[in-house]
């Protein structure tokens, strides 16, 4: 891990011209951004200083959920990015925060695994750059993007148990934690030592085409093959099937919510705070904040 530096920031935010204003565009048209960035001026203006942890932190800026925090409220913090080229990226942008080009381990223990990160087709401006390198996933993860905006290049990168970094930096709690690495979340979640991490604010992306918390509240056994359709002859038929798909360009933002991970961590003493399309805001029930926000 690299510690937080001194020197200035070095940001696109508050750089004028064509290239600027492209990448910094998330933050009038990203719902998702926006809501994350009024929720925190909500919770946290006027509280002492914090301790944050940005997993899925991608180069430091761009739609990040951090970044207020640090420089508007003087917290500080860890960022944790396997992409290599976006740690590159966050090097050089002097976040006053701990930075790591590494993975929070889907087990609990450390272990190497293969990313993907994806490239942008050829021309592609500076915004799309950055989202489609923003769906970069640990290999053999079901990702909610799933590669299917980029081209793709493996890296081999180092994972840790979260715990690992908390103890390295005699962390015993984070004010807030950002979880977005595109669909591990559930697993991490699930391997969590929850009587060792104190959270008090949780932001994560969770999408249900992930079951994990379905399956583990309502186990199924597998569906059995459906049985083989013969002729008069004993021979197998062969049906077409044809399949019908509606592309919807207005999603509801209330689609999709899981209440399976929300009873998950209702259990581990959340209460959910907001939801909009796959991104939740959970606050710790016995918390302050939860006292003076909480549904």
């Amino acid at each position: 891990m690299k510690p937080p530096t001194k020197e200035p920031y070095n940001l696109m935010l508050g750089q004028t011209g064509p290239l600027a204003d492209n990448y910094n565009k998330y933050r009038t048209t990203f719902d998702s951004w926006e809501t994350m960035y009024l929720m925190q001026k909500k919770f946290f203006r006027g509280l002492p200083a914090g301790f944050f942890v940005e997993a899925g932190a991608l180069d430091g800026e761009f739609i990040s959920n951090s970044l207020y925090l640090e420089q508007e409220m003087g917290w500080t913090g860890l960022l944790v990015e396997a992409d290599p080229t976006l740690y590159e990226k966050m090097v050089v942008k002097n976040r006053k925060a701990w930075i790591s080009p590494s993975c929070i381990s889907i087990n609990n223990y450390p272990e190497k695994v293969s990313f993907k990160g994806y490239d942008a087709e050829e021309g592609s401006d500076l915004a799309m750059q950055m989202l489609v390198r923003s769906t970069g996933n640990v290999d053999g993860i079901h990702a909610p993007a799933g590669g299917m905006m980029g081209y793709p290049t493996t890296y081999q990168v180092q994972c840790f148990p979260l715990i690992t970094y908390l103890l390295a930096l005699n962390i015993t709690h984070i004010d807030y934690f950002s979880l977005d690495v595109e669909g591990a979340e559930a697993e991490i979640l699930f391997n969590l030592p929850w009587d060792k991490v104190d959270v008090t604010v949780w932001s994560i992306e969770h999408r249900d085409q992930i079951t994990l918390f379905k399956d583990y509240y309502e186990p199924t056994s597998p569906a059995p093959p459906p049985p083989l359709l013969l002729d008069e002859n004993g021979h197998v038929q062969v049906r077409e099937v044809v399949m019908n798909v509606t592309l919807v360009l207005n999603r509801d933002p209330e689609e999709g919510k899981d209440k399976y991970f929300v009873q998950f961590m209702s259990e581990k003493g959340y209460e959910m705070y907001d939801y909009w399309d796959g991104d939740y805001i959970f606050i710790k029930k016995k918390s302050e904040i939860c006292q003076l926000h909480c549904p």
